[in-house]
């Protein structure tokens, strides 16, 4: 049997409904679905009438539309025709609902809480009424008696709050907010300002993702401009990803990354706002976001991300700790789940790509465009692959010379790489540079001197490869886009670890949130001792026909035992605290 909230059974039973609008669609809606059979009255219909399966009646209300009625709504928008119906409804004995003033009504819900002129209504969408009562008394008894003015408060400080210009309107909203969090006593845990919007390989394509992907000199740049908008900021610029971590954010995020970039980017864009973020950037280190499940370089690059902002100082507390977090879950996901067990990136699915175009590269040589980590990576992989001849070719000589050093391969200066192109069964492009390094005319010149085909893959952010090569009739052109299939493979090999490596994370956030609740109190506390030191000096200025008989040394001798006391005080409290957490979460692990 299914309940109404307002505790009827109504399963086929006739219930009217006068007014159409939103209040009535509502009404309706829910009804319908405790088994009524539903009579809706009014001159006008909303659209989504049409989708329910009521009895429509177009026109005003009369008396006679109560006749063999269980349940009346009165729900029109003027007062004075639902003040009618439920006089109507009490003289023939039927249970009315008055929408806008339910105790007009001779039926009033249990789940609507009253105070002043606030209402607040709890529903457990039509299941449970028991349980919607039960919410409303806890409710009852968690709100002050005053309620009524502080809202009305409130709205006065948020109507004077959104006239103020950017940032400190959004500083006023957000004192407004904690005041009011902080005035119910209903919010447990601290709040976590800290937010992470970027755009990754799931939400923009490659051509997007080159755009505004970072060299190395532009970080100082971005980061003195996005720290206009938060206290802390650290910028992730990877081959797939680029995302901005904040904390201490002021204004709307997604409009600082636009106005960092300059450019409209709000359609690529994702937003995360406290624990989620830190669930997000937990992922990203753990190797579970990327776009092939469990890599490993990702680990490093958010490493290097943190430093590189650590260094110029606009990291903080919030974010050091979030940082760590996620570096110390990351090592211990791919250690306990095994989850990288098997060397999977973005450079070892372009060998594997490159595996499947000519079924064995036994006899094949490389040819491998940048000397960076990826390209390090790719070479691995092509001699676990069986490639033997390897030509290395990049801006600086010395760094090409030490990567062919490593792995025994060849040094190509820059200058030379058109020459050594023809060489190349495969070529892999992971480098970064302003413009185009190998066009098409390069690759059909090359073309002419083999009798084999080509394989280039450009794993490279922006691409350096032509996109045009991949018309040249011989050559076969892949980009990061073009590697899907073969993480699919990958994730379906390894979907099966992630419930465990989210069971880490999971740990890992609760750990974070008793130490940011430690923070939070701690911050408080500090507070506390310094009101208690400033405190000290009133009473110590107090003393003055005292003081008068010390000479000036004796007198900082009693200011600095008096700031002692204080500071002791302060300092016994933080360590009760600390110690207290510390018990607690010896307890919850039992």
């Amino acid at each position: 049997m299914k309940l109404y909230p307002l505790f009827l059974d109504l399963k086929n039973q006739d219930v009217l409904v006068v007014g159409a609008g939103k209040v009535g669609l509502r009404k309706a809606r829910s009804v319908l679905e405790a088994g009524a059979r539903v009579t809706v009255v009014s001159p006008e219909f909303l659209p989504e009438f049409a989708q329910l399966q009521v009895c429509k009646v177009q026109r005003n209300f009369d008396p006679a539309d109560l006749l063999g009625q269980r349940l009346v709504f009165a729900c029109t928008d003027q007062e004075a025709i639902n003040d009618q119906i439920a006089e109507l409804a009490a003289l023939q004995g039927i249970f009315c609902l008055h929408a806008s003033r339910p105790e007009h009504g001779n039926l009033r819900s249990g789940a609507v809480w009253r105070k002043g002129d606030v209402t607040v209504a709890f529903s457990s969408g039509t299941e449970l009424p028991m349980l919607t009562l039960s919410l409303k008394q806890v409710f009852e008894s968690a709100i002050p008696n005053d309620f009524s003015q502080k809202v009305s408060q409130w709205s006065q400080e948020r109507a004077q709050a959104i006239t103020l210009p950017s940032p400190a309107r959004e500083n006023a909203l957000m004192d407004l907010k904690e005041t009011i969090q902080q005035n119910l006593g209903m919010v447990s845990e601290p709040l976590l300002n800290f937010v992470a919007v970027g755009v990754n390989h799931k939400t923009a394509p490659v051509g997007v993702r080159e755009r505004i992907a970072l060299r190395p000199d532009e970080f100082p740049m971005m980061l003195e401009h996005l720290q206009k908008h938060a206290r802390e900021v650290m910028i992730l610029s990877t081959c797939n990803r680029t995302e901005v971590y904040m904390a201490g954010v002021v204004g709307d995020p997604l409009s600082a990354f636009e106005g960092a970039w300059g450019q409209p980017l709000r359609q690529y864009l994702y937003i995360k706002h406290g624990l989620h973020a830190l669930k997000h950037l937990t992922r990203v280190a753990s190797g579970l976001d990327s776009l092939v499940l469990g890599e490993t370089q990702i680990l490093g690059q958010v490493k290097r991300a943190w430093q590189d902002a650590h260094k110029t100082g606009s990291t903080g507390s919030i974010l050091n700790k979030a940082t760590q977090l996620a570096l110390q879950v990351g090592k211990r996901v791919r250690h306990e789940t095994g989850i990288a067990d098997k060397a999977v990136s973005v450079s070892y699915a372009a060998v594997e790509l490159a595996k499947n175009i000519f079924g064995d590269l036994q006899g094949k040589t490389a040819l491998i465009v940048g000397a960076g980590e990826t390209a390090e990576l790719t070479m691995t992989h092509l001699r676990a692959s069986g490639i033997q001849d390897v030509i290395v070719v990049n801006r600086t000589v010395e760094r090409a010379q030490k990567l062919a050093e490593a792995f025994g391969g060849q040094v190509c200066a820059i200058d030379m790489l058109l020459e050594a192109l023809p060489k190349a069964d495969v070529v892999i492009a992971s480098s970064s540079a302003p413009h185009y390094v190998i066009r098409a005319e390069h690759v059909q010149d090359a073309l002419k001197e083999r009798t084999t085909p080509m394989f280039l893959i450009d794993i490279s952010v922006p691409r350096i490869l032509e996109p045009e090569i991949a018309h040249t009739e011989g050559a076969y052109l892949y980009n990061l886009d073009d590697l899907t299939a073969i993480v699919e493979r990958n994730l379906a090999q390894r979907a099966k670890l992630i419930p465990h490596a989210e069971t880490l994370i999971e740990e890992g956030l609760t750990d974070f949130k008793r130490w940011f609740k430690q923070h939070h109190k701690r911050r408080e506390l500090q507070q506390v001792q310094q009101q208690a030191r400033e405190v000290a000096r009133e009473e110590f200025e107090g003393l003055s026909s005292i003081l008068l008989r010390l000479d000036e040394s004796e007198q900082q001798t009693l200011l600095q035992a008096l700031n002692r006391a204080a500071g002791r005080m302060g300092a016994r409290a933080i360590k009760e605290l600390l110690h207290q957490d510390r018990t607690d979460q010896k307890i919850s692990h039992s």
